[in-house]
């Protein structure tokens, strides 16, 4: 069972009340007790409302892809006049938006939202299908309608249309005996459909001692003089503060004395001056009266233990949820003796009657100044709240849900037998040469049956008559009568006979059966021989991602893509739903699109007429074929995926006896260098004599052959989703036939056929047609029995009663297509536009696999190749070469639009990255977002971030269900923030408290780091229950990441120099923390006492668009290298080294020093290690995380430790005794993308 509940009593102001408490405690419940029986739940919210609260709260218990959210076009405030039609509309939206995710019922723990907000609630106003359960609290207006409802028209309006969704729910959950009996009196033809399912309190709400620190924060914040008569709840007439008030103010006076009174809870301008002035006019003196406002429900739980009483006034509840969590946390509480309260608070003692002030004066009194009333009320109370569990709830109105959807079930027809329906069916007719023109025309007067059928044909085709079971009509006439025809279906084929189809598909979608699943060959006829520019490209692109396009362009070969990619994924999630001839289809579906489950399939076999009764002798004469010759046949066009040419190495090597007496003969046409093969081995075989192909056959000539045939051979290699109308029709006509076991082939029955394996051997094909040539009575029993299964399985009769049930069960369902969804929508032409939008968000195209949304920002316009860029690049690279059935790479950037952020294809960088796609793709489109796709990042963009975040870009990441990851290199900003200019760790900071609010990922670059931020989010107090932190090494192979090349004669010279003596090489930029200040001091030392070593630093200078006095030591750096004595003699510095000759440095240098105060991983260490060489490496965690045992360690920043161990260092590798840096255990670009593709969808 799969169960959908609205959210928005979470979103609207209610969540500030009551309702909001309740609708938080009956979802977790009615969750964890579904998910004990495995129901599916699906939590659905509005998009117009923030939604990060809500998602984090509730992925912990339902997981991220169980939590939707739909848009409105707002403003939908029923309050305002203005917005009626945008309420309409919505309406149908968001039952449009549930409808999409096929829920067995759905449940709305609160109706009466949207009057003053924009929540949104209706039922029956587009899907009058699926089941709807609701929450009934109270009916208060109706029982005063002059009172709430006559005084405002508009109010009425919305209230009773809410009252009209109430009767329209399959079942209502009252919250009380009492408001279950107010609905029977209301709705009376729903009285056995009214069901108390009671309720509870939140686990929170107990008996707490609080400290003494507790204690004074409360009184601070909210003046909390003295002990407090306390109620808590809204302010509207029914709650009868006023009374209350004026009977606070004729209590005794030393308990106005004793005791303020404490009103918690938000509350309007409105009713906070209503209630002040009530209190004055009343002279409520001695006794403060103390409004709240807004209180957490932690602070409500405190302020429910300090309270000495606790009163709830109310003359009508529904239920009366605040006195029942005041009994849960030990309050001693006296309410109203009416309607629902006594049933919550069972003690009588503890009720007065609300309408008299004496009554309600008398009660406090009594219950303040009498000790042994007071503890019983206190002791009863708690044990009265112990009656009522969530847990109980969740129960009851679970078996409610389970009942409605049996029921269903059983009132279901299995078949739907709605007759003479207006079917549009678009397929090719004869004359064209398809046999989808043939497949139609054996179809339809069977389907004529169950539908009044209109068959579209081309324009070109326009001259065909009607038919006695069908009418023809073009395109023009289809398009000026679309809206008119109930059904709808597509025989879909690739070739250019089913051109016309493609663009009325999208626009009006159907059934499509598809007789090819590979649609390659018309897309690529489209592009390059038809002048369609990129279309064939465009479905490369939705279908397989840019790894088909880079691959298109690499290696040149459009033959070779288009037999490889099936190109189709358009035309089948433009499908209501989809007919198949064999499973094979499905399986090649699965194979290529992880989301084709998503899809409705619908395997139907392909019909087949029973065949035309000629005398089989008469035809053998016509067709100048002996008796005693054994004719066999193979049939369709002769190509090498069809095995034709080992046919005929199989009847080349046939025994005598049987290749004597045997006719071949391939019926269809033989053509182009395979043309050359055939000839070729004709000869070589010598079976001139034997060997028979007729070229193009008219039908004619085609069934005179399978009358006359005795065997079939049909053969296959690289099946691409079509089913072998010939291998059916050889079985149709009673022939023996052979076949392999390719694509749909494999499907048939063993016993109908002779099935050689997929990759048989010439032998295997050898031993069939000898045994069925020798073998008269077993080829007549095998041809029998073929014909027998076809005439069962595939009589057009069969075949047609499968596809109107399969038609009907698909359109049953509630058509949630767009097209269909603005038909049923009132929008005013300049509002078109917004409209689009919206519901493109709200009911997003399907894709063919989930994708990744890997972010360039940064890099597409940049040059630099150097840090995280180069990380950023290698990633994309090596991710778009392992895209598959599993996800897809999309490069995307943040574009700051009108209406905020939005992400757009990065098409302009991917030519740059990739120049051979260029003609292949186009502008930089907007991003579209299907559930479970992923945004990833692996940029230091924090001002970019930090914008995006303002225009609540990550909020509609969250809406459209988008997995959120991140990549951190590091956080030194905020851990070693004197490394990094003033300042920059507060917009380091502000992005990073970013990442970690949004992101459901964070993946970083070592443990160390996720170390690191982990202390960072404790320290910091940021709560994401969502976010869960990973490590994913980075890869290590520089020619993974497109490497610069290039070495200067100068920096040759120098190359040279550094080769005459043992040197040290340092690589990275010039920085603060890289240890360069210590390096050369420690150098300095070693050459003042004689070493000869050089010391040889690679690294741009660091923050050269700051002022000196921001970039901290890194101009003392540079003048300490550029004023060296010993420059370009021992010490060296290449400030600009290309990869190449950083390779030429490594391979010279001795050890490469690694001095760095902290990093964020040390990919130096690795490069070292790959090119042999050793490593002296300071001594902190990340550095030991990446090198092991590999290293050198030292710990001290003074230059004299760091000397020594150098020279220590030295002395062991006179000895050959030093760490091996071979120890070191290093992954490719490729390893580090995989396994980053494991943590983003683990």
């Amino acid at each position: 069972m799969r169960i959908a509940i609205d959210m928005q009593g979470l979103q609207s102001e209610s969540r500030f009340r009551g309702i909001g408490r309740y609708t938080r405690a009956i979802i977790k419940s009615l969750v964890k007790l579904a998910f004990s029986k495995k129901y599916e739940v699906i939590l659905i919210g509005n998009g117009a409302f923030p939604v990060k609260d809500i998602v984090n709260e509730f992925t912990p218990l339902v997981g991220r892809r169980a939590i939707k959210f739909w848009y409105p076009v707002g403003p939908c405030a029923f309050e305002q006049p203005g917005n009626h039609n945008n309420n309409t509309n919505a309406k149908i939206i968001r039952e449009a938006f549930f409808k999409s995710h096929k829920p067995d019922v759905i449940y709305v723990p609160t109706m009466f939202e949207g009057y003053q907000d924009d929540s949104v609630l209706s039922v029956n106003e587009f899907d009058n299908v699926t089941p709807v359960v609701t929450t009934l609290y109270d009916l208060i207006p109706l029982h005063n309608p002059t009172q709430y409802l006559d005084p405002n028209p508009n109010y009425k309006k919305f209230y009773l249309d809410k009252i009209s969704y109430l009767q329209a729910c399959e079942k209502l959950l009252a919250i009380s005996e009492f408001s279950k009996a107010e609905g029977q009196e209301y709705f009376k033809e729903k009285a056995n459909d009214i069901i108390n399912v009671s309720t509870a309190c939140d686990d929170i709400f107990k008996v707490t001692a609080l400290n003494s620190d507790q204690v004074r924060s409360l009184k601070v914040k909210f003046k909390l003089n003295k002990p407090f008569i306390m109620y808590s709840g809204g302010a509207d007439e029914r709650k009868n503060l006023p009374t209350l008030i004026k009977a606070l103010s004729e209590l005794p006076i030393e308990i106005r004395n004793t005791y303020d009174f404490v009103l918690a809870g938000k509350l309007s301008q409105f009713d906070i001056d209503n209630l002040n002035n009530h209190a004055r006019k009343c002279r409520l003196e001695q006794m403060s009266m103390i409004l709240t406002g807004y209180v957490s429900d932690e602070e409500l739980v405190h302020l429910y233990n300090m309270c000495k009483l606790f009163v709830f006034p109310s003359w009508h509840e529904g239920f009366g949820l605040p006195a029942l969590e005041a009994l849960a946390c030990g309050a001693v509480v006296i309410g109203a003796g009416n309607t629902s309260l006594p049933e919550v608070i069972g003690i009588e003692e503890a009720l007065f009657d609300p309408h008299s002030v004496t009554d309600i004066k008398d009660k406090i009194t009594h219950v303040l100044t009498n000790e042994s009333l007071y503890a019983s009320l206190k002791e009863k109370g708690l044990l009265r709240a112990q009656a009522f569990s969530w847990e109980n709830s969740a129960a009851v109105a679970l078996s409610a849900l389970e009942e409605i959807v049996e029921r269903r079930k059983i009132g279901r027809p299995d078949r739907i037998r709605s007759l003479n329906k207006k079917l549009a069916f678009f397929t090719p007719l004869s004359p064209a040469r398809s046999g989808i023109s043939l497949y139609s025309e054996e179809l339809l007067p069977a389907l004529s049956k169950y539908y009044d059928i209109d068959v579209v044909v081309d324009e070109r085709q326009s001259d065909i008559t009607d038919q006695e079971n069908y009418r023809v009509i073009n395109t023009k006439d289809f398009l000026n009568t679309a809206d008119t025809y109930e059904r709808i279906i597509y025989q879909m084929g690739n070739s250019i006979f089913h051109d016309y189809m493609h663009e009325i598909l999208e626009i009006y979608p159907g059934i499509v059966c598809m007789h090819d699943f590979y649609l390659s060959n018309y897309f690529r006829y489209k592009e390059t021989l038809a002048g369609h520019e990129r279309l064939w490209s465009e479905q490369l692109l939705s279908s397989h991602g840019y790894s088909a396009l880079i691959q298109r362009a690499e290696i040149g070969d459009d033959e070779k893509i288009m037999y490889q990619y099936p190109s189709n994924f358009n035309v089948l999630s433009n499908a209501t739903a989809i007919i198949v001839h064999s499973d094979h289809s499905r399986k090649l579906a699965k194979k290529w699109y992880s989301n084709s489950r998503e899809l409705d399939w619908e395997h139907i076999p392909l019909l087949r007429a029973a065949p035309i009764s000629l005398d089989k002798k008469e035809v053998r004469n016509d067709l100048n074929i002996s008796d005693e010759t054994i004719l066999i046949c193979s049939f369709g066009i002769l190509d090498s995926s069809k095995l034709n040419h080992m046919l005929i190495e199989a009847l080349g090597a046939l025994p005598k006896e049987p290749k004597e007496k045997i006719k071949m003969v391939f019926v269809g046409e033989l053509g182009g260098n395979y043309k050359k093969t055939v000839d070729a081995l004709i000869r070589e075989h010598h079976l001139e004599s034997v060997i028979e192909i007729t070229g193009w056959a008219s039908d004619t000539l085609y069934r005179q052959y399978l009358i006359a045939a005795d065997i079939g051979v049909q053969l296959r290699a690289l099946s691409r989703g079509e089913t072998s109308a010939a291998v059916l029709d050889c079985m149709n006509y009673g022939l023996a036939t052979i076949v392999n076991a390719n694509g749909s082939m494999a499907e048939l029955p063993n016993d109908r056929v002779i099935k050689l394996a997929d990759d048989f051997v010439i032998s295997d094909l050898i031993s069939a047609i000898d045994k069925l040539c020798k073998n008269k009575q077993f080829r007549e029993v095998l041809g029998k029995n073929a014909h027998n299964y076809i005439s069962s399985e595939h009589s057009p009769e069969n075949c047609a009663e499968a596809c109107f049930n399969h038609i009907e069960a698909a359109y049953s369902e509630i058509n949630v297509n767009v097209n269909y969804i603005i038909n049923k929508l009132d929008i005013q032409g300049s509002e078109f536009e917004r409209y689009a939008s919206l519901l493109a968000n709200n009911f997003p195209r399907l894709k063919s696999t989930r994708k990744i949304f890997f972010d360039v920002s940064l890099i597409k316009d940049s040059d630099l190749w150097t840090g995280i860029e180069r990380v950023t690049r290698a990633l994309l690279i090596e991710l778009i070469k392992l895209s598959d059935n599993r996800f897809s790479v999309v490069p995307v950037y943040l574009s700051k639009e009108q209406s905020g952020y939005t992400l757009r294809e990065a098409n302009g960088f991917m030519k740059k990255l990739y120049p051979g796609i260029a003609p292949y793709i186009d502008f930089d489109r907007c991003i579209d977002f299907h559930p479970d796709d992923v945004y990833f990042s692996s940029e230091l963009a924090c001002d970019l971030v930090i914008d995006a975040q303002k225009s609540g870009f990550y909020d509609y990441l969250l809406k459209n269900n988008v997995n959120i990851t991140f990549m951190i290199h590091d956080i030194l900003p905020v851990t070693k923030n004197h490394f990094f200019p003033p300042g920059s760790n507060e917009n380091f900071s502000a992005w990073l408290n970013i990442l970690t609010e949004y992101s459901d990922k964070i993946v970083c670059v070592t443990e160390a780091v996720v170390n690191e931020l982990k202390k960072y989010i404790a320290a910091n107090n940021l709560n994401n229950p969502r976010l869960v932190m990973e490590y994913s090494h980075h890869g290590a192979d520089i020619s993974s990441t497109i490497p610069s090349g290039g070495i200067s004669a100068h920096d040759l010279d120098r190359v040279n120099l550094i080769k005459q003596n043992q040197s040290f090489l340092m690589v990275g930029t010039l920085e603060p923390r890289k240890g360069h200040l210590q390096a050369i001091a420690a150098f300095d030392k070693l050459w003042a006492a004689g070493n000869k070593s050089h010391l040889v630093i690679v690294g741009k200078e660091g923050w050269k668009g700051l002022p000196d006095e921001a970039r901290r030591t890194i101009p003392e750096i540079v003048y300490t290298i550029n004023n060296h004595p010993l420059l370009n003699e021992k010490l060296f510095w290449f400030d600009n080294a290309s990869d190449e000759l950083l390779s030429e440095l490594y391979q010279n240098a001795d050890c490469l020093l690694y001095p760095s105060e902290d990093e964020g991983f040390g990919l130096p260490l690795i490069e070292a290690s790959q090119h042999n060489k050793p490593l002296i490496s300071r001594d902190i965690p990340v550095l030991r995380e990446v090198a092991g045992e590999g290293a050198f360690y030292f710990k001290s920043n003074r230059p004299e430790a760091l000397a020594r161990a150098i020279e220590e260092w030295i002395e062991l590798f006179k000895k050959n005794a030093h760490p091996d840096s071979a120890k070191i255990r290093w992954l490719s670009w490729g390893q580090s993308a995989e396994n980053l593709v494991k943590k983003l969808f683990d």
